[in-house]
């Protein structure tokens, strides 16, 4: 038996080294994913308050139609009288 531990005791602990190596260069992927996800969002919700911004300031009404003739979008100046 104690050959055995001694044949397979190496290849054993190095596959161990092997396998805590790749966790970490995956865990180290992993955050940076999360943290370019985080600035992707963050940069996403200021271009959001930017076009809300420059849609509610404007004197004139700004919509968005699909091809159902859905209104998708707004601003605060449309009313019911713009649409006839």
């Amino acid at each position: 038996m104690k050959a055995l531990g001694i044949r397979f005791g190496k290849p054993l602990m190095q596959a161990g080294a092997d396998l805590e190596k790749r966790v970490d260069e995956r865990t180290s992927e992993l955050e940076l994913e999360m943290s370019d996800r985080q600035r992707a969002q963050e940069a996403l919700h200021e271009s959001e308050e930017q076009i809300h911004l420059l849609m509610d300031s404007t004197a004139e009404a700004i919509f968005g139609i699909d091809l159902e003739g859905i209104i998708t979008f707004a601003n605060s100046d449309l009313d019911g009288s713009t649409l006839r």
